[in-house]
């Protein structure tokens, strides 16, 4: 009884079933090919069409000028004012996975905020390989300057 609830309960998931109505049998069509979808993550050099910001590094630049908060910092924190953030951008633009590109703990207010800037970003212009979107990461360096 439990297997039949099982199969029953997966097989019209994962394919098309097709069940007789007076009949004790079903059958089954299963495709002939499953494709997995490419997850595979490029990194810049690797593509053809690289990804873009809309507007390109103008648009970037302005957009980072509009957005970004600078945080109050001591002295101290003024030797960490690169900043670098490494992300992906996914096949549609999105931006995912956005972390800090040195492996520093905690990241210092700098990254923090460049990170929250950088998960807000609208959508890129997604990089391309033969016509096809793919992955790709990018690192996005930031550079501060502190004036007395």
């Amino acid at each position: 009884m439990r297997i039949a609830i099982f199969l029953f309960v997966i097989i019209p998931v994962f394919c098309q079933a097709q069940v007789f109505p007076g009949k004790k049998s079903f059958s089954v069509s299963m495709p002939d090919t499953v494709v997995a979808e490419d997850t595979t993550v490029y990194s810049p050099g690797a593509v053809e069409k690289e990804a873009s910001f809309p507007g390109g590094t103008p648009e970037l630049m302005a957009y980072m000028r509009k957005t970004v908060k600078y945080p109050a910092v001591d002295g101290d924190s003024m030797a960490s004012a690169h900043p670098m953030v490494a992300f992906i951008i996914e096949k549609d633009g999105s931006v995912s996975h956005v972390r800090p590109a040195k492996k520093e703990l905690p990241p210092d207010p700098f990254v923090r905020e460049l990170m929250r800037v950088v998960s807000q970003m609208p959508k890129w212009e997604p990089a391309q390989i033969a016509g096809k979107n793919v992955r790709i990461e990018f690192v996005l360096p930031m550079f501060i300057c502190f004036k007395d």
